[in-house]
């Protein structure tokens, strides 16, 4: 499977030539400094809701378990609470990551969509690019490669799914953006330290993409 990083035709360039990139973070992602098409303020975040018209949670069973974890609640084995007309929310915030962002198809009409962007790499191995990626994060930081994932175009207002916090919020994003058909390369750093965007002057990367635009 083929992946595309848009972007301007001189990073592009570099990119495809000696491997020069910018990894960023999901936090970073926030920021409104970045370009039209990148920034996003709700990034790695979303809230899970719950209404409960009548329902009784006992202690010690799985249900209670996974409702105490999930709003924040410790009650004893055989302990229970009667819940009646009431609405919970949780707002859950992601860790940060280290993320590369790509698309799983070609579309110059999401490439215009990025403000500055007039060039497309194609990724021919995605697994040995994100290898050397790797390779020159933990040339300056301990990481652990967690997987190219495909972003999950959703509403940010989820209904709990009565077992955990439900699609994580890291891989989340509104419906509109659905034709960017983004997917994720999450580095999760594992020194304890905050983060920040890495950029190298080259990487192994280029032996495992060409230039297509």
């Amino acid at each position: 499977m083929a992946l595309f990083k848009y972007g301007e035709a001189k990073w592009c360039d570099k990119l495809a030539q000696v491997g020069g990139l910018r990894v960023g973070t999901l936090h970073d992602f926030r920021r409104d400094e970045h370009k039209r098409g990148i920034a996003d303020p709700s990034e790695g975040t979303k809230s899970v809701h719950y209404g409960v018209d009548a329902q009784v949670f006992t202690g010690g069973t799985e249900q209670a378990k996974a409702f105490g974890e999930a709003f924040g609640f410790k009650f004893g084995p055989g302990v229970q609470l009667s819940i009646k007309g009431c609405a919970f929310n949780r707002q859950v915030d992601s860790e940060d990551f280290f993320i590369y962002c790509l698309a799983s198809r070609f579309s110059g009409a999401v490439l215009r969509e990025f403000e500055g962007a007039d060039a497309c790499v194609r990724i021919t191995h995605v697994r040995r690019f994100c290898d050397a990626i790797t390779h020159a994060l933990e040339s300056r930081v301990a990481v652990e490669f967690i997987g190219a994932h495909r972003v999950i175009y959703t509403p940010r207002h989820e209904t709990w799914n009565g077992v955990d916090l439900g699609k994580h919020p890291a891989l989340v994003k509104e419906p509109s953006f659905a034709p960017q058909c983004e997917v994720r390369a999450l580095w999760r750093p594992t020194g304890g330290a905050p983060i920040c965007a890495e950029v190298f002057e080259s990487s192994d990367a280029h032996q495992f993409c060409e230039r297509i635009l």
